[in-house]
């Protein structure tokens, strides 16, 4: 009986099954460079779980220039929800390859300033900062969002209300026709 490591590294799975930090992209890159190694063309699977909660979104687009400036062959297979910066991971790879389980959503949401100010006597300062990083995290959001899914600006912004309507998922049937995935899974179609 196989290990799950072992199918891991044989069938060149990155999963991401956490939050996307500086830290842990750093981790995933290791992964790609010594699957690049071995092999430049041989796909590399990038597997997002329901318990990956996006994250920051500047990490992601690092990560998806590097893949294609070194043009590798990636796949990319969602299992669960799949919304925030985890979204950005299916713009890696082309919408043939990529792929979402048959109950599974992508959820897009409003944005949102979460920040926890621990330095009480710079608040103004922290609010003015932490605003100008969002408010560019978001433009950067919903170019990308534009540019490798080919949804036009009117839809990304109906995506992405406030108010009641602060999350609109997308069903795997709906991802499918907006052309987000290029197709549905029952099994990982590698294992």
């Amino acid at each position: 009986m196989k290990k799950l490591n072992d199918v891991i590294k044989e069938q060149r799975i990155i999963v991401f099954d956490s939050e996307i930090t500086k830290s842990s992209m750093e981790k995933k890159e290791e992964i790609i460079i010594s699957y690049i190694r071995e092999d430049m063309e041989k796909p590399i699977r990038f597997v997002v779980l329901a318990s990956c909660p996006g994250g920051q979104t500047q990490h992601v687009e690092y990560l998806h220039d590097y893949c294609k400036a070194l043009n590798l062959n990636v796949e990319v297979y969602i299992i669960g929800l799949c919304f925030s910066a985890a979204i950005l991971i299916l713009g890696i790879a082309q919408k043939e390859k990529r792929f979402i389980s048959t109950n599974s959503k992508i959820g897009f949401h409003a944005f949102r300033v979460n920040y926890f100010l621990k330095d009480i006597e710079n608040v103004e300062e922290q609010i003015i900062r932490h605003q100008n990083l969002f408010m560019t995290d978001k433009e950067n959001l919903y170019k990308y969002i534009s540019k490798n899914f080919g949804i036009s600006d009117e839809e990304i912004l109906r995506l992405n209300t406030e108010g009641e309507k602060y999350k609109k998922y997308v069903s795997a049937e709906e991802a499918v026709k907006m052309g987000l995935v290029g197709g549905t899974f029952e099994k990982l179609p590698f294992l």
